[in-house]
């Protein structure tokens, strides 16, 4: 798995240690910044029905913002590093949507007016004791939604890790201009 620096809060550390663990999965997709326009383009989707604390404060849900209890499955992530042959293999996630009807609209419906390909998407875990914030929270995943693919009961979205737009360059980086007298032959 991808390392991002994020060290387990002490209220899921002790979630952790208890008999039973309840894990609630929430997915990010779009900006996550203080900004108002951005605010607006951010989905929040959970495996359960959950009220967290949004980078602005006040909203439509006063202190909250409402994550749409939609994820029905999400495939395990995982990465690999061979140090003997030098392969880095990528995780992919595949994290199937609801496409029922929440608030008068379906997830499918959203998806016409604003395609989500490239968008970012985050993957939080989280416990009852810290389900609220996404700071305690542990983040999982991070990269970009890949791929999009509907049916009529559920919308499968592809997320590929951020690391694959870092490794991959195209090369030559710098090419040699033209107007240089450069000689055809050394």
């Amino acid at each position: 798995m991808t390392i991002y620096n994020n060290e387990i809060s002490k209220k899921l550390r002790n979630d952790l240690n208890q008999n039973q663990i309840s894990i609630v999965i929430k997915l990010v997709i779009g900006p996550e910044s203080t900004a108002h326009e951005d605010y607006n383009k951010t989905i929040y989707l959970s495996s359960h029905a959950v009220k967290g604390r949004n980078a602005l404060g006040a909203t439509a849900f006063g202190n909250h913002q409402q994550y749409k209890p939609l994820i029905l499955k999400i495939s395990s992530i995982n990465e690999s590093v061979s140090h003997e042959s030098r392969n880095f293999k990528i995780s992919n996630v595949s994290v199937s949507v609801s496409n029922y009807k929440i608030d008068g609209h379906m997830f499918s419906d959203m998806l016409y007016n604003r395609p989500l390909i490239n968008e970012k998407a985050k993957i939080y875990w989280s416990t009852p004791s810290n389900i609220t914030e996404n700071s305690a929270s542990y983040l999982a995943f991070r990269g970009y939604v890949k791929r999009v693919s509907v049916q009529s009961d559920e919308v499968r979205l592809e997320l590929e890790d951020e690391s694959q737009l870092k490794f991959q360059k195209e090369l030559p980086i710098h090419r040699t201009s033209i107007s240089q007298n450069i000689p055809a032959k050394h």
